[in-house]
């Protein structure tokens, strides 16, 4: 607000004294722009990630506290997964391919801790599991960029490094790390028709629909 000296009247701030005229520019704003005091709200995020480390640490001290018996570890990696899996998805505002590849290194790492613990190292995690969940990954990239109509260029990236992981997987078979190699073989066959199908697809729309927007 501003007040007149010569009249004593109290106007709007940046307003004319409406007695005698005079354009009144000075005065106190702090009205008009009142201090501002950040609000640090609890988030669900921040709630949820909370309750996660809380698990993991409870299960750590109790696992040792009753003389570590190694349970503790698979709780603690089926907590985080979970977290990569499901929540930072939810919460996160990157590429959705990108969290695709969290998923599949989490899960993979599970399985082979599953393996090692409880099997002894079998290796049918390598043998079924990771392949698997790389085909499935593979999947749900193709489905997501024609449901988000997404263009070559925002999907190559992920499809060809879940083919090269896949790959991996093969060497291994071929070197005898592990002994069957036929589901390994029949996602790089899927991987590699899914990559050239999206390429062409996902090209051709993307060149349509620049001929529709630009009249080409």
């Amino acid at each position: 607000m501003s007040k007149c000296q010569n009249c004593g009247v109290v106007v709007d701030h940046n307003s004319n004294c409406p007695l005698c005229g005079k354009y009144l520019a000075s005065g106190d704003r702090s009205d008009l722009y009142p201090q501002y005091f950040e609000k640090h709200a609890l988030s669900a995020k921040r709630i949820l990630r909370f309750i996660f480390w809380l698990i993991v640490l409870l299960s750590v001290f109790l696992d040792l506290f009753i003389g570590f018996e190694g349970w503790s570890i698979t709780v603690s990696i089926s907590a985080i997964i979970t977290w990569i899996v499901i929540f930072k998805p939810i919460f996160g505002n990157r590429s959705i391919g990108l969290y695709v590849m969290y998923d599949v290194f989490a899960l993979s790492a599970l399985a082979l801790w599953i393996d090692y613990k409880y099997s002894g190292m079998l290796l049918w995690s390598i043998d079924y599991v990771i392949s698997g969940i790389i085909g499935v990954a593979i999947t749900f990239v193709l489905i997501s960029a024609m449901i988000r109509k997404n263009k070559w260029s925002e999907v190559n990236v992920y499809l060809i490094s879940l083919a090269l992981l896949n790959l991996i997987i093969l060497i291994l078979g071929w070197t005898n790390v592990h002994t069957y190699n036929g589901l390994a073989l029949i996602i790089a066959v899927y991987s590699v028709v899914a990559i050239i199908s999206m390429r062409y697809f996902l090209k051709k729309a993307f060149y349509a629909e620049l001929k529709r927007v630009f009249h080409l």
